[in-house]
């Protein structure tokens, strides 16, 4: 048991150690670059890697980045720029202006022809559809387009990506579940093969999402176990809460759950709730 925690305490150090040293050297490059195209790859990629923790810091470089694309007449600098706003403003449940910029994203990338920044675009534009105006119908169709460009460009890893938000959107609709079930398992084992631990997490927790709604509880709980404990070694806070939040409702509704579940069960049922 020691050894297990010491294991993991040693790949968050590492994981964390590493991600920082790229950042600090973007952030020296940064520095030293002038006014050019350099400058504007530099300004998107540390846009994209303050997005999760420093959320100003990646409007102001996505920004900067904009300006200068514009200033220097560089399409592909000024379609980067527009997605990583996009995917700023979803972050921050601005919706209306996130949709804006992913549109003007994808007007741009469409026009230039190019696909692996249209699939992008998709990929905002579909998680603003799913989490923001939960239109799934319309989510499900730009999460499908951005699928089949990587499917075309054989990205397994934006596939194993993609294998866990489509069959999310299967199964809180409720439908295509025999499909879902193939596409988590890809996913699954994509994920493995890429040994990504988040998404890892993302697709075993489509596979319990796929039980709960086939009404097998058992292994809807044993799915969701596994993206906690692969959403742990990702560091991923938010999949862990979403896992967690799930099976409570799940052992709520199962009648052999093990002791406490069963017995905060009962209190919560005779509380009226």
């Amino acid at each position: 048991m020691k050894n297990t925690v010491l294991g993991i305490l040693i790949f968050f150090i590492h994981s964390f150690s590493f991600a920082q040293t790229y950042i600090d050297s973007l952030e020296l490059r940064l520095q030293a670059s002038g006014s050019d195209s350099s400058r504007i790859y530099l300004l998107t990629e540390l846009s994209n890697k303050y997005l999760a923790n420093q959320p100003p810091k990646a409007k102001q470089y996505a920004q900067e980045a904009l300006v200068l694309s514009k200033s220097l007449g560089s399409i592909s600098g000024e379609i980067e720029a527009l997605n990583r706003l996009g995917e700023y403003e979803f972050r921050q449940s601005n919706y209306a202006m996130a949709v804006d910029y992913s549109t003007q994203s994808l007007a741009l990338a469409e026009k230039r022809g190019d696909a692996a920044a249209m699939a992008r675009a998709y990929r905002v534009l579909g998680n603003i559809n799913t989490f923001g105006f939960k239109q799934y119908d319309l989510a499900l169709e730009y999460q499908l387009k951005a699928f089949s460009i990587y499917e075309a460009q054989h990205d397994m890893r934006n596939i194993a990506s993609f294998c866990g938000n489509i069959t999310w959107l299967y199964a809180i609709t409720n439908r295509n579940l025999k499909e879902a079930h193939k596409l988590a398992d890809r996913g699954i084992q994509l994920s493995d093969s890429l040994g990504d631990n988040q998404f890892l997490s993302y697709n075993y927790n489509s596979k319990g999402l796929i039980y709960m709604q086939e009404g097998k509880l058992d292994s809807a709980i044993g799915y969701l176990n596994q993206s906690i404990k692969w959403g742990t070694l990702a560091n991923d806070a938010a999949v862990i809460a979403y896992d967690k939040s799930i099976l409570g409702n799940l052992y709520l509704k199962n009648e052999t759950i093990p002791w406490p579940f069963s017995f905060y069960k009962k209190l919560w049922l005779k509380a009226g709730n």
